[in-house]
């Protein structure tokens, strides 16, 4: 069991209980269910009962049932139908006000997915307010007839056109803690607002008896999506961990500083896999294509800059608040490189998987050159906004930087069979150490712009 859990009673006793109370497991085993749900928007969440430090012996005695939200109270309804006596829900089980319980809690969570008898998931609700038992149509009608010379044929209404309610847009699929639940829980029952759907490794299947075909972002991100299987295990896992990062980078946080440790269980998992170090959201052994990410443009109306209160370096994909991109090559792996890498040093705040980190640099030797970047915006393509170099066009990508002009740095990374991949990086200093940032991603084509290697000379770099 997790460090604690709710006994939500006997299902013998459903008839009178009306308190369930939150308990500390002492490393009890028994079956037990988590909630996936959203907390909402800032002021239904502010209204969310939580567990804190001034509330925890109260709720160790007990917690009223109709004082909590509604989606807390429909997911005790179905638990304790489950025959399940222990229910797991992060406001609850957490004290949140305790940073030491919560960064503790935090890296085991994928755990507690992981081992759960059952996930049930909010999936339509948009806070924990709005529950998800609710009056639905009718069942549906089975008509069963025979036809001579053929088999049974069951016929049967559907309740909702066909994943109408299952792709990117419902509500808990575009929060970024759900990535970790789907992906690590054995199993998952859905609520919808129409009818329940069943996921598990094998597979998604909604309540009228239909199969969902697994080609949406969402559908991809089930249980055990992040498992390859059959030959070259490391290099089809870093090409997954790049994908998941990409759909993952597109989902909602309510506190950003989470971006990391939303994903602690994932990395454990990955870690097992491909035994590298990792290094706040890329791993260790492979580090050239892992900086190779690239902002996604979502409008010209939406660009996002750093966020100076997250202590991330400039060369994780999650130090700036946008949807990132590793290009089809680069994640398929087709890709050569004369850059070094010297060091990677990451000093973690807290357990390293969570990603939390004081300090961070990466030392690489390549090929750099410098000049000034003309930026304009009358085109945003799948790579970046395309920018005038040198009297050339080519695409960049930018990271955050607000000025049309600015005296930049362009390391060579890496190629593949039709371009040159640059990090572009501006000068900072710590004391009388020179250092980089990086502020962008730089594209050009191998036939048009091999003359700017001629241009670069070999450099030792050390980005923060």
């Amino acid at each position: 069991l997790p460090t604690r859990v709710l006994d939500v009673g006997k299902s013998n006793e459903l008839g009178d209980v009306d308190t369930i109370q939150l308990i500390a497991t002492d490393e009890q085993q028994a079956p037990y269910v988590v909630l996936s749900h959203c907390w909402g928007p800032r002021e239904d969440a502010a209204r969310v009962k939580t567990t804190t430090t001034e509330s925890l012996d109260a709720h160790l005695v007990g917690i009223l049932v109709e004082e909590l939200p509604r989606s807390f109270q429909d997911a005790i309804v179905v638990t304790r139908n489950l025959n399940i006596r222990y229910l797991w829900i992060d406001s609850l089980c957490i004290v949140q006000d305790l940073a030491s319980d919560w960064e503790e809690e935090a890296g085991k969570m994928g755990d507690y997915y992981e081992r759960a008898a059952i996930t049930i998931s909010a999936l339509c609700s948009p806070s924990s307010h709005t529950g998800f038992l609710r009056n639905r149509w009718l069942s549906n009608s089975r008509l069963d007839f025979r036809l001579e010379n053929y088999e049974n044929i069951n016929i049967r209404k559907a309740s909702s056109p066909f994943g109408s309610e299952v792709g990117n847009k419902v509500p808990l699929w575009k929060r970024a803690w759900v990535v970790q639940e789907r992906c690590l829980s054995s199993r998952i029952l859905h609520f919808g607002s129409e009818q329940m759907y069943w996921e598990c490794r094998q597979c998604f299947v909604h309540e009228d008896g239909r199969r969902l075909i697994r080609s949406s972002d969402g559908a991809r991100m089930g249980p055990g999506c992040f498992l390859p299987t059959g030959n070259k295990l490391v290099e089809k896992s870093y090409v997954r961990w790049y994908q998941l990062i990409a759909a993952y980078s597109k989902r909602a946080l309510s506190v950003e500083d989470d971006r990391l440790p939303a994903l602690g269980g994932i990395v454990v998992r990955f870690q097992k896999l491909i035994k590298s170090e990792y290094l706040a959201g890329i791993w260790k052994d492979d580090i050239i294509r892992g900086l190779l990410w690239c902002r996604k443009n979502d409008g010209p109306h939406r660009r996002r800059g750093f966020n100076s209160s997250r202590k991330l370096p400039s060369w994780s994909w999650a130090a700036i608040g946008s949807p990132v991109v590793w290009t089809p090559m680069l994640a398929a792996g087709r890709l050569s490189t004369d850059c070094n890498v010297i060091e990677a040093r990451v000093t973690p705040q807290g357990p390293i998987h969570l990603g939390r980190v004081t300090e961070a640099s990466i030392q690489l030797c390549g090929f750099l050159m410098q000049s000034s970047l003309m930026a304009f915006t009358t085109h945003l393509g799948p790579h970046g906004q395309l920018t005038k170099f040198e009297n050339n066009p080519i695409y960049t990508s930018m990271d955050g930087v607000g000025s049309d002009i600015i005296e930049a740095h362009f390391l060579y990374m890496a190629n593949d069979t039709r371009t040159y991949y640059w990090l572009t990086l501006t000068q900072c200093t710590s004391g009388d150490q020179l250092l980089y940032k990086r502020v962008g991603i730089l594209y050009a084509n191998k036939a048009e712009h091999g003359h700017l290697l001629k241009d670069a000379e070999q450099t030792l770099v050390t980005i923060v």
